[in-house]
């Protein structure tokens, strides 16, 4: 999910978490151009969530993405999000 900032990406997201959990296994990763709130937001909605610090860039690599899907803490995902 891709939007400018206070959009409401992150109250979208953690509806879904909402939603979906005890249904599937969810895991988000939450890329950030500065630190932000929103993975607190998103962990407290009960799924594991990795905050990346895009550093500057407004995108995530596909190899970061990877990277990351490794340390989420959730085995073989249903649905992996990321914003």
């Amino acid at each position: 999910m891709f939007s400018s900032s206070g959009s409401g990406k992150t109250t979208i997201l953690a509806r879904m978490v909402s939603k979906l959990r005890g249904r599937m296994k969810v895991g988000v990763i939450a890329g950030y151009f500065q630190a932000g709130i929103g993975a607190e937001r998103i962990s407290a909605a009960e799924a594991p969530v990795v905050q990346i610090n895009t550093e500057g860039a407004y995108d995530l690599s596909a190899p970061r993405v990877c990277q990351v899907l490794k340390t989420l803490g959730v085995h073989d995902p249903d649905l992996t999000l990321n914003e």
